[in-house]
């Protein structure tokens, strides 16, 4: 079976599931921030980073997945307060790069600006 054919499969089975239990989300559910986003590969295809969420807070994770023993995931970069990564890129084969955006109150001019940020590991 060709991987076109399975993925409709999936597509069906993921539907078929979601309409039987036929219950609304919590806002809480619905508004929550997805378990992983921005998924990527490093430039010679040794590493996979990615952004997770855990207890509600982003995290840059980076793996090897074709090594054996498979190695445990390593948390590389966690979110400060009051920013949110929005993107991890590879620089080179060994330099994530991860953006951040927050928003800054000046509390004395009575206006609220957004922030930008880049680190790098």
């Amino acid at each position: 079976m060709n991987s076109f054919a399975i993925v409709p499969l999936i597509v069906g089975l993921l539907g078929s599931s979601a309409s039987v239990s036929g219950a609304a989300p919590s806002i809480e559910e619905f508004a929550a921030r997805s378990h992983i986003e921005s998924a990527t590969i490093s430039p010679d295809g040794h590493l996979v980073a990615l952004i997770t969420t855990q207890d509600g807070r982003g995290m840059a994770v980076v793996m090897e997945p074709g090594t054996a023993p498979q190695r445990a995931p390593r948390v590389v970069m966690t979110e400060p307060e009051h920013f949110r990564m929005t993107w991890c890129h590879w620089a080179t084969n060994s330099r994530l790069l991860c953006g951040f955006t927050g928003f800054s109150d000046v509390a004395a001019h009575g206006f609220v600006y957004a922030v930008t940020r880049l680190a790098a590991v």
